[in-house]
């Protein structure tokens, strides 16, 4: 019979079971209210939902979901609190009894520590959906699954009445063939912490105890079947008694919902005042008989249990003695780093581009804040669209006539009728424009009366062409175009870079591009500073290929893997790399063709390209892509930020290329408009 310090310590059992349930008695409450606001947000009307609509709501969706998982971190971080605070004070309480009882006033018990000590423990523990390490990486993963049962309805045509009803029952339980809900989830995570709490509270404090032996490991009554918990309970490992460990050797519970507790057993008196030793294994855990096979149980499941209590039992003391941390079979190792915790994560499979999503929110929540900052920093001129594309083809222009200019050998190539003409139009559609500042094609004017006045015969040198070129090139450098523009900010790109290098190795790493013979010397430099962007998996993959680069410098850029050109008189098959060398966007070009390489040498991508195409394209017929392009250029816009990034090319894509652009350089407004893509993108490069 337990005596009365043994009753009140087992009476501590109950308290898990109280914290659970005035934990998922709230959470429950804010599932609820969650619920009825995704019902709100998506509108319980029989038309169709279409992407377009989603798509304005998304991010009240994602705010919503934060909200549910700030609350929830914050309820299971109180209710630790809670229970290891009366866990200390009932050890407290009932040692100081029994050693009054016991006339041994000189002994002194202290669990003052317990209670941060067990916080400290809680917060190193990382659960698998990540909320400890981030609410918003929790938020992002339950948005995303949100995400998924949308689209895939939208695709088949549902109503928002019955998508609101899925997302119900998504968020609530019930629903068939939409995985865990979140309430499943949620109030898993809340059970587990609570209880896992609890278990570590009381090895702690009688670790601490004067009077405590050891722990004595108890199934509970509501047992469901044989497992692993009864050979824990049952083994006497270390000569002190059938389940019973010394506390510092107490090992964790070995699955989520385990009901079983613990129950002190007390030294001798006369021994309380001296330090109390910790027992070595008597047994080997290996050498415990399976014994006799439980009715209705596998010999298969009965070795896996065995496992499990072997595993469980030699990695408590392996930790014991310092040779490598806790592990805990209910929840992970904490990450000692982002880039611990993202690597983990990828160690665990991704099959799916929905999985690479994942990953690429959790990267998109550890740089947001830098990319941010740099993303919105004020520039000293700023265009809008329109004023961009005026700029840009007056220096498409005055470029190219420089360049025909060199090709014919001509010293007096163009007339400045033609420019003074340009230049007026434009600065007539300036006029209506309200921020054009400073007025760069008056200063363009002004530069062009200063040839005219040097030369005065009206006509222009290349070199004259080519000063302006460069003129309107450093403007338009400087510039952010609005919604559209493209745009080449280093700065941007090694925020990037920087946060991939935390979980990857990026860059070539020392190795090199082998060129062929006749590609430009200033390419084959700007192709190298888009490797230093890349993951070096997907850099040494290009190197290796048995395709070298042939990097020339062309009016439009492209990329074809394997074309036959004659080099030098002789055919050869190459990779061939075209890109504008001198345009304002040519990194963020020469980045777009170094990703159309990287679909054809580094195995995978292109397959879930195809995947993400597929998804949100869905339902949607091919258009042609409109002004400025081929009458058989088609595009699939589904909601991107441009169609070029759903040109169809039968079984080609744009979304890695156009989605590096985005990424590294802000183009698109991908970061603002479509986390989506952006996440895809962030998700690749972190783990493809």
């Amino acid at each position: 019979m337990p005596n009365a310090y043994q009753q009140s310590i087992l009476s501590l059992r109950y308290a898990p079971l109280k914290r659970t349930a005035e934990t998922e008695e709230r959470v429950l409450t804010a599932l609820q209210t969650a619920a009825d606001q995704l019902k709100r947000l998506i509108g319980n009307t029989d038309s169709p939902l279409t992407k377009k609509f989603y798509n304005r709501r998304r991010l009240q969706v994602a705010a919503l979901m934060n909200q549910l998982a700030i609350g929830l971190k914050k309820d299971i971080s109180d209710q630790v609190q809670a229970i290891a605070d009366e866990v200390a004070a009932i050890m407290q309480e009932e040692t100081n009894d029994l050693l009054q009882e016991n006339l041994r006033a000189d002994v002194v018990a202290d669990f003052t520590q317990v209670p941060r000590e067990v916080l400290n423990w809680s917060a190193d523990r990382q659960d698998r959906e990540g909320l400890k390490l981030s609410a918003s990486i929790w938020a992002d993963n339950q948005t995303n699954q949100i995400e998924s049962v949308l689209l895939a309805g939208i695709a088949r045509g549902e109503s928002a009445r019955d998508l609101s009803l899925k997302l119900e029952q998504f968020v609530l339980g019930g629903a068939k063939g939409l995985g865990d809900s979140v309430r499943s989830k949620a109030m898993r995570l809340a059970r587990t912490e609570i209880n896992n709490s609890y278990w570590e509270a009381r090895r702690m404090s009688s670790e601490l105890s004067p009077v405590v032996e050891g722990i004595k490991w108890e199934l509970s009554a509501r047992h469901p079947e044989w497992d692993v918990c009864d050979y824990l309970s049952k083994q006497d490992l270390y000569g002190l008694g059938p389940g019973v460990y010394p506390p510092e050797l107490l090992p964790p519970k070995p699955h989520p919902n385990c009901l079983c507790y613990s129950i002190d057993t007390l030294r001798d008196v006369e021994d309380w005042d001296q330090p109390r030793g910790v027992p070595g294994l008597k047994v080997n855990p290996l050498m415990v008989p399976d014994g006799k096979k439980p009715n209705g149980f596998t010999e298969n499941y009965i070795q896996r249990q065995k496992l499990m209590f072997v595993q469980s039992v030699t990695d408590t003391e392996t930790a014991y003695y310092g040779r490598a941390p806790t592990p805990t079979p209910t929840t992970e190792p904490a990450p000692a780093t982002f880039g611990d915790s993202i690597r983990r994560e990828i160690s665990q499979g991704l099959t799916s581009e929905q999985d690479y999503i994942r990953i690429g929110a959790m990267v998109r929540a550890e740089l947001a804040a830098e990319y941010e900052t740099v993303k919105n920093k004020e520039r000293t001129e700023t265009f809008t669209k329109e004023q961009y594309n005026d700029v840009t083809r007056m220096w498409d222009y005055i470029k190219d006539r420089a360049r025909l200019a060199k090709k014919l050998g001509h010293g007096q190539d163009e007339t400045v009728g033609w420019l003074y003409e340009q230049i007026g139009a434009r600065i007539a559609r300036a006029a209506h424009y309200k921020d054009l500042t400073p007025p760069i094609l008056k200063d363009l004017q002004t530069k062009l009366d200063e040839r005219v006045a040097s030369h005065g015969d009206g006509a222009l040198s290349r070199n004259d062409l080519q000063d302006l070129a460069d003129y309107l090139s450093g403007k338009l450098k400087s510039q952010t175009a609005g919604n559209a523009g493209r745009l080449a900010d280093n700065e941007l790109a090694q925020v990037v870079r920087k946060t991939l290098a935390q979980i990857r190795p990026v860059g070539a790493q020392g190795q090199q591009h082998k060129y062929s013979p006749g590609s430009a010397v200033k390419m084959k430099e700007m192709v190298d500073t888009a490797a230093e962007l890349l993951p070096s998996d997907w850099v040494s993959n290009s190197i290796n290929n048995q395709f070298e680069l042939w990097a020339k410098n062309t009016q439009r850029g492209y990329y074809a893997h394997g074309e036959r050109r004659v080099i030098k008189g002789v055919p050869t098959y190459v990779g061939d790399f075209r890109a504008t060398m001198d345009s304002p966007t040519a990194p963020s070009t020469v980045l777009h063709e170094f990703g159309h390489r990287a679909e054809y040498t580094t195995p995978g991508l292109k397959e879930l390209e195809k995947e993400f195409y597929q998804r949100r394209t869905a339902g949607d017929s091919l258009e042609w892509m409109g002004s400025g392009y081929k009458k058989n250029e088609m595009t699939r816009r589904d909601d991107f930020t441009s169609p070029y990034m759903g040109k169809d090319y039968f079984e080609v894509f744009e979304i890695l290329s156009m989605g590096l652009e985005g990424v590294f350089y802000g183009n698109y407004e991908l970061y603002e408009k479509d986390q989506d893509y952006f996440d895809f993108i962030l998700g690749l490069l972190a783990a493809k």
